[in-house]
């Protein structure tokens, strides 16, 4: 069975991360450097001649329309995906709001790059329910907003029954295929995510690769999401934040690049495809 590794990249600022917010002033937020992190990992994706989802907030990409240009001349098999319109939490937002910053993002996302958008993540993975009936309504094809570390209490939670399918973190729902976000469990008493983000930027890769390894022997795929700012060692230092919070945000970024080529390289020499999340569900046949 042919195992593959699904590369996903939230669109976004250095200065989006949410629990830096209150530590930021309107200087920071003028120092944009989405041109060079995205420019950092469009290069590494060349390099190995592989595809990836960009997960891109439309918000960003309405004041920089040239990224959606970068990412799609780049490689054409990149996939353009939203991200929501802005980097708020979803589930404090109204649910007329929700539903606008759902509908809205995937026309402007899709006005910009000329193609239709399949997919949607929550920023901060701050899904709800009402989201996803947003979605379904919306005609996206697939969200992957649900990460179920519960330690961590700014991400979202479903109750709306979803269907398990034949794949590990695959579910139904109506019309929309839910792909969540990998994590490693012990006996049902401890989770572990590893699915990408300040998690992966903390292991060692040697734990990371063995994780996924161990994850595709029941599994036939992999995802990962990374963001372009953890490409970007020279992005601001937000000295005044707390140092559990500068830990949080800036641990591994210096050696992120390198860890990533060097984990591509040692899954390529598995012979694990690569793909973009459309592509892998669209060569799936789900059994419910």
């Amino acid at each position: 069975m042919s195992k593959s590794i699904i590369l996903t990249f939230d669109v976004e600022e250095w200065f989006h991360t949410t629990f830096m917010y209150e530590y930021l002033t309107s200087r920071d937020i003028a120092q944009s450097r989405i041109y060079e992190s995205l420019q950092t990992c469009l290069d590494l994706l060349n390099e190995h001649d592989i595809a990836a989802t960009f997960f891109v907030l439309a918000e960003l990409a309405e004041k920089n329309p040239k990224i959606i240009n970068m990412i799609t001349d780049a490689n054409v098999r990149h996939e353009i995906a939203s991200h929501s319109y802005s980097h708020d939490l979803l589930y404090e937002k109204k649910d007329s709001q929700i539903k606008k910053n759902i509908y809205n993002s995937k026309k402007i996302l899709e006005d910009l790059s000329g193609k239709s958008v399949k997919g949607f993540r929550a920023p901060y993975f701050s899904i709800n329910d009402h989201a996803i009936e947003c979605l379904v309504n919306a005609g996206y094809h697939y969200d992957s907003s649900l990460h179920d570390f519960r330690l961590n209490g700014q991400y979202g939670t479903l109750t709306l029954p979803m269907k398990a399918t034949d794949s590990p973190g695959i579910f139904t729902y109506k019309t929309l295929t839910e792909v969540t976000i990998p994590v490693k469990r012990y006996f049902n008493l401890l989770t572990l995510p590893f699915g990408g983000g300040g998690y992966y930027r903390l292991y060692p890769l040697v734990l990371q690769e063995y994780w996924i390894r161990s994850f595709l022997k029941t599994s036939d795929y992999f995802m990962m999401y990374l963001h372009p700012w953890e490409f970007d060692p020279d992005q601001p230092y937000i000295t005044k934040a707390p140092f559990l919070k500068r830990f949080r945000h800036y641990v591994g970024i210096k050696s992120h690049k390198q860890k990533t080529d060097s984990l591509i390289r040692n899954l390529k020499s598995s012979n694990f495809k690569f793909k973009t999340l459309s592509e892998y569900l669209s060569n799936k046949k789900l059994t419910k």
